[in-house]
Parts: C-alpha cells; sequence; structure tokens
C-alpha cells in the first residue's frame, strides 16, 4: 500500500522545499503498532507515535503505542478501528466513529493516562478518568 507521496519543487532563487508529503486516501486492515508490540498490547515500548493524519476512511484499523500519540485525524470515517496509547491528545474525525459486527471484535479508544477530546461530526467529547463516552458502539476511555 503506498502510504504517502513526496514532491520536490525547486523556486528559482530559493533553496529546494521540503518534500510535501500527502495523506493516504484511506487506510483499510491496516495495524500502526509501536515497534515491539503485540496485538494484545504485550511488549508496546514508550515510543512516540506524533499525529497520524488520514485524507481518507480508517476502516478495519489498529493504532497502538504503550507511549504518546498525539492525534490521529481523519477526513473521512473511523470504522471497526482501534485506538490504543499510553496518553492521546485528540482524535478528530470528520465523519462520523462507527462499529458494526463485521470484524468480530469490540473496537474501542483508550489512553492509559491522562485525558483527551474525540469529535466527530455527530459528537465532541472530553475524555477524563471519570467520564467515558461511546460513538455508535465505540466507547473512549482513559485510565
Amino acid at each position: 500500500m503506498h502510504l504517502a507521496a513526496a514532491v520536490n519543487t525547486k523556486v528559482p532563487g530559493r533553496p529546494l522545499r521540503r518534500p510535501r508529503q500527502e495523506s493516504p486516501s484511506e487506510f483499510r486492515g491496516c495495524s500502526v503498532l509501536q515497534r515491539g508490540a503485540g496485538r494484545d498490547g504485550a511488549g508496546a515500548s514508550s515510543g512516540r507515535l506524533g499525529n497520524v493524519y488520514v485524507g481518507g476512511n480508517v476502516t478495519n484499523s489498529y493504532f497502538e503505542t504503550g507511549g504518546p500519540l498525539s492525534s490521529l485525524f481523519a477526513q473521512g470515517n473511523l470504522t471497526n478501528t482501534s485506538v490504543q496509547a499510553g496518553s492521546l491528545s485528540a482524535v478528530y474525525v470528520r465523519g462520523t466513529i462507527s462499529e458494526d459486527s463485521s470484524d468480530g471484535d469490540e473496537d474501542e479508544i483508550h489512553a492509559d493516562t491522562g485525558s483527551y477530546f474525540v469529535i466527530d461530526s455527530t459528537k465532541f467529547a472530553q475524555i477524563t478518568p471519570t467520564v467515558s463516552e461511546s460513538f455508535a458502539g465505540v466507547a473512549a476511555s482513559t485510565g
């Protein structure tokens, strides 16, 4: 799967500009795991994952790190996808966050510590250790 396209541009009299990274149009069946982490979370390191940008839908995917995940941005829908991190700043979805039974598991958005925001086209929520929310079957929690 091709995830990014770099474009070098040269303007006369100026140095070569940094390559522009274009967001993938869709993630489908993708797992983004911090090195050493398994699907069950065993061995997850405390490395930082940074910002994840997707220019379209995120479907049947899994994002996990034992350390911080700055933010997940999706321009489309987030469907049948789990997000697990040591800490999390925000999940922004321009479409909707949802789950159906087609993938056979219960998806969630979870941070081990702290609080974070989850925003989609239907709801805005701040998730704290005492406040959790559900987005069309996807539980968002921390702690």
